[in-house]
């Protein structure tokens, strides 16, 4: 299957009603737009929002306020990022799960710890863990995974890119927001788009080299030319989501980085804006 919705959230596009402000509207005032207030959002979530929406955007319906009245909603694509974002953030982890993702943390830390504790800079380090944990360090691309997760490039993870790698990687991670960890694993150059150079590459890691680079390149040729949709020579978020199916990113992508058996609820998403 292609299609990606196994998020919780409900995905409808826009947000609460804007009523008009009519003096006896009592049936429908619980249709009212709640309240802007400002919340605690993880830096992930914080540094995209701030990047394309100055901090507007809601986060269970992922409206924002926009000065332009031809496109009042986020586009679908968008959407996706901020929903898997707020996945990553823990918004639709159950609290005890969310506590046992933080003990995992600093169990990590005994073990794969960089930095200086003196200067509150410690984290678990993207190369020890990826070179030694159990569940990574057969995997080829397991360095550059948990790069993924190291928004600020500092060579660690901190508490709240831990969450997200733990959360994504997890067993109860969604196939969407493990899709796009596989896109940012492939995509090496960081130009949002998987080309051509970065699936011979890839192939390259994941064949140790054991298929020359001829063949490699007819392959990932082969590949951009059959998922590129609009023919820009790379594969873009939505076009790389169907390169492998559901079932194949939550097998590849799947790895025990903590202990948790509960059966509790999700918390439901907090209904509040930024």
């Amino acid at each position: 299957s292609s299609d990606f919705h196994p998020s919780p959230v409900n995905d409808m596009g826009c947000g609460a009603s804007r009523l008009p402000d009519d003096r006896d509207d009592r049936a429908t005032s619980k249709q009212r737009t709640p309240p802007r207030q400002t919340i605690a959002a993880g830096p992930i979530f914080e540094h995209y929002v701030a990047t394309h929406h100055g901090g507007r955007v809601h986060p269970v319906t992922y409206d924002y306020d926009s000065d332009d009245e031809n496109s009042p909603w986020l586009p679908q694509e968008e959407r996706r990022v901020l929903r898997i974002l707020a996945e990553r953030r823990g918004e639709f982890a159950s609290r005890a799960e969310v506590r046992a993702i933080q003990k995992a943390y600093l169990e990590t830390l005994r073990e794969y710890a960089a930095g200086d504790y003196a200067n509150a800079t410690v984290g678990v380090s993207v190369r020890a863990l990826s070179r030694w944990h159990p569940g990574l360090r057969e995997n080829p691309l397991a360095r550059r995974v948990v790069a993924t997760f190291d928004v600020d490039g500092d060579g660690k993870l901190d508490a709240d890119e831990w969450l997200a790698a733990c959360i994504t990687l997890g067993p109860r991670g969604t196939a969407e927001n493990k899709a796009m960890c596989a896109f940012q694993t492939y995509d090496r150059d960081h130009d949002g788009v998987v080309g051509v150079q970065d699936l011979v590459q890839t192939l390259e890691e994941t064949t140790h080299g054991a298929v020359s680079l001829t063949r490699r390149s007819r392959m990932a040729e082969g590949l951009v030319r059959r998922f590129d949709a609009n023919g820009d020579g790379g594969l873009e978020m939505n076009e790389f989501l169907h390169l492998l199916n559901a079932e194949d990113y939550l097998g590849r992508f799947t790895v025990e980085m903590y202990a948790f058996h509960g059966a509790s609820p999700p918390r439901k998403p907090r209904k509040t804006y930024l």
